[in-house]
């Protein structure tokens, strides 16, 4: 539902250009500042998305983030969290 409601022409039809921009860097600003630990925030968001959406987030990514950090070094520190992860292999 959301996808239908929140889309770009909606924001087009509300925000010009420059203001979309303004926010995108809040937004990004805000979510650098309010994602940590990353060992406990990057499990849990690839863990939450569908295949697809997953591989998508990690092409945008360093490529030995899940296979060094996520399901290596970090393991041991999301673990806990394994029983809320939608996608965990």
């Amino acid at each position: 539902m959301e996808e239908s409601i929140f889309s770009q022409e909606a924001l087009d039809e509300v925000m010009g250009q420059v203001e979309q921009e303004n926010l995108d860097a809040q937004i990004g600003k805000f979510s650098s500042e309010h994602s940590m630990p990353p060992h406990l925030i990057v499990p849990f968001v690839l863990f939450n998305l569908n295949n697809e959406d997953r591989a998508i987030y990690l092409a945008h990514m360093p490529g030995n983030i899940m296979g060094d950090l996520v399901l290596k070094a970090w393991k041991e520190q999301w673990a806990p969290m394994k029983p809320f992860l939608l996608g965990q292999d």
